[in-house]
C-alpha cells in the first residue's frame, strides 16, 4: 500500500480521513510483525460508530486532508508528551466521513525512547497530565463515549504505567493525584 491508494481511496469514497492497518518490528526484522493494528475495508463511517477509533493513537496510519486541518484549524499542541492523541483527537471529531482500508499502510520499528514519549521528567508529567485534559475535552463535546468507554479507560492504564517510570517527589505526587481526580472524576487513581 502507497500514500497513492489512500489518496485514491479518499477522493473515491469522498471522505476527508482513511485509516489503513499498520505493523510493529524490531530492529531491521520486518519478516515478524510484533503486533498488528488491523481495521477492516469499510467506506465512509463516521467516528461514533467506530470504537477502534477512540483511542487516538497511530496517527501516522492515517491519511489526513489538508482542508479538515486548515478549515478547523487544527494544530499539534505545544507538548513533550502526548501531542498526537490530542491532535488525532481534534482530527476525528472534526472529520464528517472516513474509510478504512484493511492493508497494512504503515511499518512501526519498536525501540527504546530515551525523550519524547519515552521521557520521565516533571514536565513529561504535566504534559501526560495535560493531553489527557485536552483529549476528554474534545470527546466529551463530541462524542462522549468516546472518553467514558473507550479512551478514558485506555489512558489511566497507560498514565499508570507511565508514572510509575517517574522519581516524584511527595509534593510532585500529591499535584498528579489531584489533577488524575480533576481528568477521571470521584475514583481513587493515586500513584
Amino acid at each position: 500500500m502507497t500514500t497513492e491508494t489512500l489518496y485514491m481511496r479518499a477522493i473515491e469514497d469522498d471522505v476527508e480521513l482513511v485509516k489503513g492497518s499498520m505493523a510493529l518490528f524490531r530492529d531491521n526484522d520486518l519478516s515478524t510483525f510484533l503486533n498488528v493494528f488491523s481495521v477492516p475495508d469499510k467506506i465512509r463511517t463516521q467516528l461514533s460508530k467506530e470504537e477502534a477509533l477512540w483511542i487516538p493513537w497511530w496517527h501516522t496510519s492515517y491519511l489526513i486532508s489538508t482542508d479538515l486541518v486548515r478549515k478547523n484549524g487544527l494544530r499539534y499542541p505545544n507538548l513533550i508528551r502526548g501531542e498526537d492523541p490530542v491532535f488525532l483527537a481534534s482530527v476525528l471529531v472534526n472529520a464528517g466521513f472516513l474509510s478504512f482500508i484493511g492493508d497494512i499502510v504503515y511499518l512501526y520499528r519498536k525501540y527504546p525512547k530515551a525523550s519524547g514519549s519515552g521521557g520521565s521528567t516533571m514536565q513529561h508529567v504535566k504534559d501526560t497530565l495535560k493531553h489527557a485534559a485536552l483529549t476528554k475535552k474534545l470527546f466529551i463535546r463530541h462524542y462522549p463515549a468516546c472518553w467514558y468507554r473507550g479512551y478514558g479507560p485506555f489512558l489511566i492504564s497507560d498514565v499508570r504505567s507511565f508514572l510509575k517510570n517517574c522519581e516524584l517527589s511527595s509534593c510532585q505526587q500529591r499535584f498528579v493525584n489531584v489533577e488524575l481526580n480533576k481528568i477521571w472524576g470521584n475514583e481513587t487513581y493515586s500513584i
